[in-house]
């Protein structure tokens, strides 16, 4: 991975020969490092750095040695005194010799702008550059962040949150009570994401009450449940926003000021890596890892390369676990080793249309579901890393899945006895069913192409489904749209009849649950306006307390059991591959893997 330097310049002799005579006691502690790695400080890349670097370093600057990248050992862009100093810490083992690398697909950078992708997503949740008022510990369970404290009131409709005193954005201005009122309030404006389309409906305003005391109040008694999902917004600092009205445009050199344990430094373009340095001031512990390398991959295969060479330690991406299919290649790869954890998501699932005939009947709905072999999906596209998921959709690893609901199940014979009891016969001999009236059907199977995953799986599944269904005599067939033309019939149109998509971690942690893409309301991403689930899903919104969320949660599921608006083709562990042999203490953390806000405290370089 080469950079693009700038021309190097010379520096005064005396400052290099000072530093060079005070380092001379350093000469017997080389740090060696692999002859594949391409390290900073390495100045005269003999696989090893020790006190050779700093001679050589200092002979770069007097113009008597070549100019090269991994002489910039500060990485600041220049080669000079500072990076002689670098170098003696390396070797003193004060300052790590090599950054955290880790890689990213689903988004690449375009602008170094924290309200756009992937910054609003990775550099927030994860805790990166950007913090929310509440975390998710590495179980999903809630934990302080910005705020130390909050309180919902009796009503349901608002919460007051007390926030840490301390905080500092990354430009040293302090962060009150008056940014995080600010924050609402302009993501809201701006239907910023998911979190701001769901603050178009429900939220009323933010008080401030005083410098770190802000209550945040709502129009419905939906505190609860935004306080488990929606609120964890990348919070941003007031005096740098406020007067940017096209947020997803701004770049300004300001636009990555944060106030998390990272600080943004720089973009290679050409190389497409971000720099980060962890952030002294940070108000709690600091990062035990001193830097991070966040490249961009074109595709999951570039970066799983990369990973075997090497070259990156690990994925840091929302909710993008590696398919069962590339595990038993990661397994043989040397200083790989795959974290397997609950995934809290469903991979893969099928959405029906209730604005279309016949997936808005509940027969249909219902053979469908028995015409799926869950199995072949498991072995086929999983390779046997999954199991066949329950008929309320919601995964056992959740606190309000309901364990008394059945497993789907694979029953091509019962599949045909449904659809002939409700008049789906073949009239015409060739094999396919028509419509009681007697019209032809051809129903279209869609992946939701660029929906979080890379296309191929959503197409596979699609692929694999199509056959499943036909076997049953229903005349389907797979629709692969672009990723523009799939967004607007999904989401837009919302004219769909089969739907092969996923849902990750967050969506489940909303009180909509498993009505995120099944139920036509405000926010939501359904089409079923049935007023039995609309009342359920209202009920789970309105919870005033954990118990009551559990109920009505669990209702929700009894519903999608019986009525099938959406089925989870696949439940199972979510695969994250990370190194070894660089680093060690990574931190696990349900449906999102070992690269999160916990593991920045936690890592350790390996000797």
């Amino acid at each position: 991975m080469k950079q693009t330097r700038k021309k190097m310049k010379k520096g005064a002799a005396f400052g290099i020969i000072a530093v060079m005579v005070s380092a001379m006691l350093l000469a017997s502690m080389p740090t060696i490092i692999s002859a594949s790695e391409e390290l900073y400080g390495d100045a005269n890349e003999d696989g090893k750095i020790d006190m050779r670097d700093v001679t050589y370093v200092g002979l770069i600057i007097l113009g008597k040695k070549p100019a090269n990248e991994l002489a910039d050992a500060n990485q600041d862009g220049r080669v000079n005194v500072g990076d002689i100093t670098y170098i003696e810490l390396i070797i003193l083992g004060k300052v790590q010799k090599y950054p955290l690398r880790v890689g990213v697909t689903r988004n690449e950078f375009k602008l170094m702008n924290a309200l756009t992708r992937p910054w609003y997503e990775e550099a927030y949740f994860f805790g990166v550059t950007h913090l929310p008022l509440v975390f998710y510990k590495p179980d999903m369970s809630l934990a302080p962040c910005l705020a130390e404290d909050w309180k919902i009131s009796p009503d349901g409709k608002s919460i007051k949150f007390y926030l840490r005193k301390g905080v500092k954005w990354h430009d040293g201005k302090p962060v009150t009570a008056e940014d995080i009122a600010f924050n609402f309030e302009y993501w809201k404006k701006h239907k910023l994401f998911c979190q701001g389309n769901k603050f178009d409906v429900y939220l009323d305003h933010a008080e401030v009450l005083d410098d770190y005391t802000v209550d945040v109040v709502f129009t419905e008694p939906v505190a609860l449940s935004m306080l488990q999902t929606y609120l964890k917004i990348s919070t941003v600092p007031k005096h740098v926003w406020e007067g940017i009205d096209e947020p997803k445009k701004y770049d300004g050199g300001d636009a990555l000021i944060g106030c998390g344990p990272f600080v943004f430094e720089r973009y290679d373009k050409d190389a497409e890596t971000v720099y980060l340095k962890a952030n002294r001031d940070y108000f709690a512990e600091k990062p035990s890892v001193d830097r991070i390398e966040w490249r961009y991959f074109r595709t999951r295969d570039s970066l799983l390369m990369a990973l075997k060479k090497g070259e990156i330690d690990a994925k840091l991406e929302y909710y993008n676990p590696v398919p069962g299919v590339y595990a038993a290649d990661l397994i043989k790869a040397k200083n790989v080793e795959l974290c397997a954890v609950p995934d809290v998501g469903v991979p893969l699932h099928l959405v029906f249309g209730y604005r279309q005939y016949p997936t808005n009947m509940t027969e249909f709905r219902q053979a469908v579901s028995y015409a799926i072999d869950y199995q072949a999906i498991i072995d086929l596209i999983a390779v046997g890393y999954g199991e066949v998921p329950g008929k309320g959709y919601t995964p056992p690893v959740l606190p309000y899945y309901n364990p008394d609901l059945p497993k789907l199940e694979y029953n091509p014979e019962k599949a045909k006895e449904i659809l002939d009891n409700a008049g789906f016969v073949d009239r015409d001999g060739d094999g396919l069913r028509e419509a009681p009236d007697g019209s032809k059907l051809r129903l279209p199977v869609t992946p939701h192409v660029g929906y979080f995953s890379e296309d191929s799986y959503t197409i596979r599944a699609a692929e694999v489904i199509n056959p499943q269904l036909r076997k049953v005599g229903l005349d389907t067939y797979v629709e692969v749209l672009s990723k523009d033309a799939a967004r607007e019939k999904v989401s837009r149109d919302r004219d769909y009849y089969l739907v092969i998509g996923l849902s990750t971690p967050f969506a489940h942690f909303g009180t909509h649950a498993v009505a995120r893409y099944c139920v036509d309301m405000p926010s939501m991403g359904g089409t079923c306006k049935d007023p039995e689930l609309i009342d359920l899903v209202e009920k789970s919104l309105y919870s005033k307390d954990i118990e009551e969320l559990k109920k009505w949660r669990s209702e929700l599921q009894e519903y999608v059991a019986r009525e099938l608006p959406i089925i989870a083709l696949i439940w199972g562990d979510a695969i994250y591959p990370y190194r070894s042999d660089r680093w060690e203490g990574w931190v696990p953390m349900y449906g999102y893997g070992p690269c999160n806000y916990w593991t920045w405290f936690n890592l350790k370089p390996i000797s």
